[in-house]
């Protein structure tokens, strides 16, 4: 588990549509295709977590706190190294909600 970093403006930049996300870290929009990187986050948006450590805070009733899978933008998995351990692509085929 790590402390998820955010951008100071990341509210300025919330976007979202039916084809992008915002990045969990900056808030730009991030096209959903198979290249898109994925991360779980929890404690309410304070932590990404690997799916492991997210069904033992649910198993230990901090299910509340589970945002599941964000997306991040390719730069911001560039410019925070230690997230792409938590990193993947294609939710899907994760088969996690």
């Amino acid at each position: 588990m790590i402390d998820r970093p955010t951008s100071a403006n990341y509210q300025d930049r919330d976007s979202t549509s039916e084809t992008a996300w915002p990045c969990v870290v900056c808030g730009r929009a991030v096209k959903l295709n198979h290249k898109t990187w994925w991360v779980h986050v929890h404690n309410g948006g304070g932590s990404i977590v690997t799916e492991a450590e997210a069904v033992e805070l649910n198993a230990a009733g901090q299910e509340m706190g589970d945002m599941g899978g964000q997306v991040i933008g390719p730069e911001c998995l560039r410019m925070y190294p230690e997230i792409k351990a938590y990193a993947w692509r294609d939710r899907v085929k994760k088969g996690t909600p």
